[in-house]
């Protein structure tokens, strides 16, 4: 059995990778500082992260790089993305970080998995909608975001009609 930290859920065993930080010279266990964010639940179910999100998704740091969590945890499982893939949820979940629920893919993938699910990210009513566009508290966008539950980045393409062109 070649040598690292075994993480067991169910019949499923996770080979962790320790890292070296070289910089400092260091050991520095950036996998187990990572699994320590995941809540590990059985195989068919989502292990959401519960470190820092951007866009929906979960942040960490790996050998200094900031990464996209589940980007990381297939890199851990599978090994490397494959040129020209990205990493995708079969299960929806921009939150999820199990292994089981991510595969590489292509944008095109994505795209249709959504619209085989029937699934649109509409997190907004059309009330909330012309709330953001009045804005009469003159509040920053990032405000309005967390009020309304969405990213600023979705504010701003709102305010500017990038979105919701229709109202």
């Amino acid at each position: 059995m070649p040598s690292g930290i075994y993480l067991r859920t169910d019949e499923t065993k996770l080979k962790l990778k320790i890292a070296t930080c070289k910089h400092y010279n260091k050991p520095v266990d950036d996998t187990k500082r990572f699994w320590s964010y995941v809540t590990i639940k059985g195989k068919d179910e989502c292990w959401e992260w519960q470190g820092i999100y951007v866009d929906g998704y979960g942040v960490t740091q790996i050998n200094r790089k900031r990464i996209y969590s589940h980007r990381y945890s297939y890199q851990l499982y599978y090994g490397e993305i494959p040129k020209g893939r990205q990493v995708n949820h079969t299960c929806h979940n921009r939150k999820c970080v199990n292994p089981f629920h991510l595969y590489a893919g292509t944008q095109q993938d994505n795209i249709n998995d959504r619209n085989n699910a029937n699934r649109q990210f509409r997190k907004l009513e059309i009330s909330q909608v012309v709330k953001i566009r009045e804005n009469k508290d003159n509040l920053s966008q990032r405000e309005l975001g967390k009020i309304f539950g969405v990213t600023h980045r979705t504010i701003g393409c709102i305010k500017r009609n990038e979105t919701w062109r229709l109202i």
